[in-house]
C-alpha cells in the first residue's frame, strides 16, 4: 500500500510556482520571437522601399538626361521656375542643389515645371509616381540626380513635407547611404525609409536602347502589335502610352511579352471593349478608364531601363480610333460626327449597348458634346464569315458593355442606334450575316429617331429570326428613310425561310415601318411572320412613302411548286407567308395609309388575308402605277389587294396583275373539269397582263427592251438569258411620273424570280 501511494504522489500536477515559471519562460520566448519577426518584417519593408528609391532614381535620372540632351530644362536660363526648394545643408546652395516632394500626387508649391521632364507619364508605375510619398534631390546645373528617399503614403507613416526645416533635411540626409540601412527602418516616428543615391547610383551600368516599333490594326480587333529590339538588355523595358486626343486621358499597359498583340477593343470577349479596357496605371478595382470612346487615340511605345543608366527611347507615334475605322467632323464644328465603318467590329460599335459611344459624355448637351456621331460610312464590304475566321471561331459572340450574355453565337448582333443616323454604305455589300434575336432583328433591330436614314447598300446571304419584328435591313423603323437598299441570296433554296418574325411583323426589308421613304429598294427573300408578312415591308403605317420598289419571289422551274420526277406538283412554296390568322401581301402585308408608286411584285402570298400586292390597304392609302404576278392564297384572298379596311385606296395611273397564275379550276364528282375561273383583283381599275395576247405583249415588250435579271431559277436564267421581261421600277417610274431616276439603283436590276407562263405553256405544248 505504502508503494502505490508512493507512484500516485509522483503523479502529482506543477506547483503554482512553476506554472509562474513556465509562462514566464514563454513570455521571453514570444517577446524574442515577436521582436525578431518584426524585425524581419521591416527589413523586408526597407528592402522594398529602398528598390523603389532605386526605380525612381533610375526613372529620373534617365528622364533629365535625356530632358537636358534636348534642351528643356532652361537651366542656366533665367527666369527658371518649378525646381522643387533649395537644399539648405552646407554647399548645397554653392552645388545647386534642389529637392523636390510628392506626396500622393501632390507636387511642391513651387511648380511642376521639372516633375514632368524627371518622371513623366509611364516613366515608372503609376501607382509610385502619382500615389507614392518621395523626395528626389538633384542637382539642377548638371541635371543630375543625387539621392531619392521614399517611404509609403499610410497615414501612420511620416510623409515628406514639401519644404523641409534645416534639421528636417538634416535628418533625413543622415539616415542615406548604405551603411545607415538599420537607421532607416526606425527613421523619427518608427516608420521606414527606402533610399537610394550616392555611391550605389555610381555603379550603375550605362546602356543604349533602340526605339520599338509598333503597328497599330484597326480590324476585326483594335490591336497593336509591338517590336523590342532591346530584349536582353539590363533592365530594359517596354510600356504602350496611349493618349485620347479628345478626352487627353492617357494611360499605359506594361509590354511583358511583344509576341502577343496588345488588344484595346474586342468586342467579343466580356470585358474586353475599349470602354471597359483596364490598364495597368489604374487602381485596382476601377472601372471606368476615362476615354470617350469614339475619340481618336494616339499611341507610342516607350523603350526604358528599371536598373540602368539609360537613354529613353520611342517608337513613332500612332493615330487611330477607338471604335471605328476613322472619325471626322463633316459641318466643321469641331465636333466628329461621321465614322468610317471597314468591317463587322465597326459597325457592331454604332450600338451603344456594345460600344458605349460617348460614354462619358451622356450629362453634356448634344452641342457641348466633343463627339456626336450620326453618321457613318461604310468603306469597304463586309462579311461575317470573314469576321469569324479573323476571330478565330464561327461560334464568335457579340458582348454588349457590360453584359457577359451577348447575343446568340455565331449570330450578328443587330445594331439599334439610340440616335438620329444617316447610314451611307456607298454601294457596299454586307453579306453571311445570320441574326436570332430576342427581339426586333435586322441588321439593325430599331431605327426610331426620325430623320434617320440607309442609303446605298447591297444585302447578301441573310437569315433572320427575331421575336418581335424582323427584317433583313431592320426590324423596326420610324421616319427613316431608305434609299437604293437590295437584299438578295446568291442562290435558290425554296425549302429555307429567310425572315421570320414569331410574334410580330416580317418583311423582306423592313418589319415594320411607321412613315419614312422607302425608294429604289428591293427584296428577293422568302417571308414568314405572324401577325403580318410582305416581300418588301410586313406593316407600313403612318403614311409611309413607297416609289419604285420591288419584292421578288422564288420559284422552281418558273412555277411556285416543288416537283415530283414527272414533273407533277408536289408542295405549294410560299414566298411569303404568316400564319392562320394574319395578313400578307407581296410586296406589304398591312399597308394602311401608305402611299405605292412605281412598285411590283413577284411573290407567291399565303396568309389568313392575303393579296398579291398588298394584303390589307385603307382609304388613306394609294396605289399608282403598280403590279404584281403572284399565286395567292388566304381565307380572304384576292390576287392584288387582299381587303381593305374604312375604305378603299386611291388608284391612279395603270396597275396589273397576273392573272392565269390564280386560276380556280372547278370538276364535278367524276374529276373532270367543269369551269376554269380566276381569282379577282380586289381593287377596282386593275387590269390582268394576260388578259390577251395584246395586252400581255404590250405589258412585256420585246425581248430588247427586257432590263437585266440576276434569277435564282436556273430555268428562268436559261429561257430568258438574263434578261427579265416585265416592267422594272425604272419604267414604272416614268410612267407614273412622267420622268426617269437620276441615278443608278440596285433596283435597275431585278433580283429573285417570277413566274413564266411562257416556261409553262411551251413545257405543256412539248
Amino acid at each position: 500500500m505504502v508503494q502505490k501511494m508512493q507512484k500516485i504522489k509522483n503523479r502529482r500536477g506543477m506547483t503554482m510556482a512553476e506554472v509562474l515559471i513556465v509562462v514566464a519562460i514563454i513570455g521571453v520566448l514570444a517577446g524574442v520571437s515577436f521582436i525578431a519577426v518584426m524585425n524581419y518584417l521591416r527589413s523586408m519593408a526597407q528592402l522594398e522601399r529602398d528598390g523603389i528609391a532605386k526605380e525612381i532614381f533610375v526613372a529620373a535620372q534617365n528622364n533629365l538626361t535625356a530632358a537636358k540632351g534636348e534642351g528643356y530644362l532652361g537651366i542656366g536660363g533665367e527666369g527658371g521656375t518649378g525646381y522643387g526648394t533649395p537644399g539648405t545643408l552646407t554647399d548645397d546652395a554653392d552645388n545647386d542643389v534642389y529637392y523636390y516632394v510628392v506626396n500622393a500626387g501632390v507636387i511642391t508649391g513651387s511648380g511642376d515645371e521639372i516633375f514632368p521632364l524627371m518622371l513623366p507619364f509611364g516613366s515608372i508605375d503609376e501607382t509610385v509616381r502619382a500615389g507614392g510619398s518621395y523626395l528626389i534631390r538633384y542637382q539642377r546645373s548638371s541635371g543630375l540626380v543625387l539621392d531619392v528617399f521614399y517611404t509609403t503614403t499610410k497615414a501612420s507613416h511620416k510623409r515628406f513635407n514639401h519644404t523641409l526645416k534645416v534639421d528636417e533635411y538634416a535628418a533625413l540626409m543622415g539616415v542615406s547611404g548604405s551603411e545607415n540601412k538599420s537607421a532607416r527602418r526606425t527613421y523619427t516616428d518608427k516608420s521606414v525609409i527606402g533610399w537610394y543615391g550616392g555611391t550605389d547610383a555610381e555603379e550603375l551600368a550605362t546602356i543604349t536602347l533602340q526605339p520599338p516599333v509598333i503597328e497599330v490594326v484597326n480590324a476585326e480587333k483594335l490591336y497593336v502589335n509591338v517590336t523590342d529590339p532591346n530584349a536582353g538588355k539590363e533592365g530594359a523595358s517596354l510600356r504602350l502610352i496611349i493618349t485620347g486626343t479628345l478626352s487627353g486621358v492617357s494611360h499605359y499597359i506594361n509590354v511583358t511579352d511583344p509576341t502577343q498583340p496588345v488588344v484595346l477593343d474586342d468586342i467579343t470577349t466580356p470585358g474586353g471593349h475599349f470602354a471597359e479596357r483596364s490598364f495597368d496605371d489604374m487602381p485596382i478595382g476601377t472601372t471606368e478608364n476615362g476615354f470617350i470612346p469614339g475619340e481618336d487615340i494616339v499611341i507610342k511605345a516607350v523603350a526604358y531601363s528599371t536598373s540602368a543608366l539609360a537613354n529613353i527611347s520611342y517608337s513613332a507615334e500612332k493615330t487611330t480610333n477607338s471604335l471605328y475605322g476613322s472619325v471626322s467632323d463633316s459641318n466643321g464644328d469641331g465636333v466628329p460626327d461621321t465614322a468610317g465603318i471597314g468591317n463587322i467590329r465597326h459597325l457592331e460599335n454604332l450600338d451603344r449597348t456594345v460600344s458605349k459611344l460617348g460614354a462619358n459624355d451622356e450629362a453634356i448637351l448634344d452641342t457641348d458634346r466633343k463627339i456626336n456621331i450620326s453618321a457613318a460610312v461604310q468603306t469597304d464590304d463586309l462579311n461575317w464569315t470573314s469576321f469569324a475566321e479573323a476571330i478565330g471561331t464561327k461560334n464568335v459572340q457579340i458582348h454588349q458593355c457590360g453584359d457577359d450574355t451577348g447575343t446568340k453565337a455565331g449570330c450578328f448582333f443587330p445594331v439599334t442606334p439610340d440616335y438620329l443616323l444617316e447610314y451611307d454604305s456607298q454601294n457596299h455589300i454586307i453579306s453571311d450575316i445570320q441574326i436570332d434575336h430576342a427581339g426586333d432583328a435586322g441588321l439593325f433591330g430599331a431605327v426610331t429617331e426620325a430623320g434617320s436614314s440607309i442609303s446605298n447598300l447591297e444585302l447578301k446571304d441573310f437569315s433572320v429570326t427575331g421575336t418581335t419584328n424582323a427584317g433583313a435591313l431592320a426590324g423596326t423603323l420610324s421616319g427613316t428613310n431608305v434609299t437604293n437598299v437590295i437584299v438578295r441570296n446568291t442562290e435558290n433554296d425554296l425549302a429555307a425561310t429567310d425572315v421570320t418574325a414569331s410574334s410580330g411583323s416580317a418583311g423582306g426589308l423592313i418589319g415594320s415601318a411607321a412613315g419614312g421613304k422607302f425608294t429604289a429598294c428591293g427584296a428577293a427573300l422568302t417571308v414568314n411572320g405572324t401577325a403580318a408578312a410582305g416581300g418588301l415591308i410586313g406593316t407600313a403605317a403612318g403614311k409611309a412613302d413607297i416609289k419604285a420598289c420591288y419584292a421578288a419571289g422564288q420559284t422552281e422551274q418558273g412555277e411556285y411548286y416543288k416537283h415530283k420526277a414527272d414533273g407533277s406538283r408536289d408542295q405549294e412554296i410560299w414566298n411569303v407567308k404568316t400564319g392562320d390568322s394574319g395578313t400578307a401581301g407581296g410586296l406589304v402585308g398591312i399597308a394602311g395609309d401608305t402611299q405605292i408608286a412605281a412598285s411590283y411584285s413577284t411573290c407567291s402570298v399565303s396568309g389568313s388575308t392575303a393579296g398579291g400586292f398588298i394584303g390589307t390597304a385603307s382609304k388613306d392609302g394609294s396605289i399608282n402605277t403598280c403590279y404584281c404576278t403572284g399565286l395567292v392564297s388566304g381565307t380572304a384572298d384576292n390576287a392584288f389587294l387582299g381587303s381593305t379596311t374604312a375604305g378603299t385606296p386611291s388608284l391612279t395611273g395603270d396597275n396589273y396583275y397576273f392573272q392565269i397564275i390564280n386560276e380556280i379550276i372547278t370538276t364535278d364528282d367524276d374529276g373532270n373539269i367543269t369551269a376554269i375561273t380566276y381569282k379577282e383583283p380586289g381593287l377596282a381599275g386593275v387590269t390582268a397582263i394576260d388578259a390577251d395576247a395584246q395586252t400581255y405583249n404590250n405589258f412585256s415588250g420585246s425581248s430588247a427592251t427586257w432590263d437585266q435579271a440576276a434569277a435564282y431559277d436556273p430555268e428562268l436564267v436559261k429561257y430568258y438569258n438574263g434578261k427579265y421581261n416585265l416592267e422594272t421600277v425604272y419604267s414604272l417610274y416614268n410612267q407614273a411620273y412622267n420622268n426617269s431616276l437620276t441615278e443608278e439603283y440596285f433596283a435597275a436590276v431585278h433580283y429573285g424570280d417570277w413566274p413564266a407562263p411562257e416556261i409553262m405553256i411551251e413545257n405543256t405544248a412539248q
